[in-house]
């Protein structure tokens, strides 16, 4: 079956990959309006056959809206800190910023499946240089927004950077990509080593309905030594 152009009667442009709401009844997406420039993007919910298309603004550059499974929050990047809010545009709540002596820049928040953590992929420093150093940070918004950096990485250049990051369906671990283009798996407390897979499980990203929806086959750890956690 072909895809459908949702967005094919507006004006929008460079929209971001979508996040499904956990009933599969509205998308929400970033994207530019006419005119903008790249570091004025907006929010956007809409329905899955296009229609009730509907802007969430705030006063920053919003990207990468990741929908909490209770349905209640929407995680992105706001102009490089993660942030929350409500669906409806209130309650916007900066879980993380720059601070002077703390600069980083968040990518992809996933949610856990309680909703009370988020997972994302961050790089240390707001300047995109190389060599770079990211971090994987679970944030604990439950226990006054505490980060908890469970791996690191180095890159030398741009090659094998990959933002994607996620936590397993039972909340436990985190998956992500490392420097090598390598999927692996820690868990989501920081304890214990990393493993590697034998390949990224994007059904555990809310771009995919349902998330956490069962594949043909889970992903398999790998048999190799486990890595220290290198911080």
């Amino acid at each position: 079956e072909e895809p459908e152009h949702i967005l094919a009667g507006t004006e929008l442009s460079d929209p971001e990959i979508v996040s499904w709401s956990p009933n599969g009844e509205r998308l929400v997406f970033s994207a530019l309006e006419p005119g903008a420039n790249q570091t004025e993007n907006n929010l956007y919910l809409v329905s899955p056959d296009g229609s009730s298309l509907d802007v969430v603004k705030t006063d920053e550059n919003t990207l990468s809206p990741a929908w909490s499974p209770d349905g209640e929050w929407l995680a992105f990047h706001s102009n490089c800190d993660v942030a929350i809010m409500h669906p409806d545009g209130s309650g916007v709540r900066k879980v993380w910023q720059n601070s002077p002596g703390v600069r980083g820049c968040s990518a992809w928040p996933q949610w856990s499946p309680d909703s009370q953590r988020l997972v994302v992929n961050m790089q240390i420093g707001d300047e995109w240089d190389f060599p770079m150093e990211r971090q994987i940070w679970v944030i604990d918004l439950a226990n006054n927004d505490r980060v908890i950096p469970v791996a690191s990485l180095y890159y030398e250049n741009e090659k094998y950077i990959q933002f994607e990051v996620a936590f397993s369906p039972d909340g436990a671990q985190v998956a992500y990509i490392n420097e090598q283009d390598q999927p692996m798996l820690v868990n989501a407390d920081g304890s214990g080593g990393q493993h590697s897979l034998n390949e990224f499980p994007y059904w555990w990203m809310s771009f995919t309905y349902p998330q956490w929806g069962k594949p043909a086959a889970a992903p398999l750890a790998l048999p190799e030594p486990v890595v220290p956690v290198s911080m």
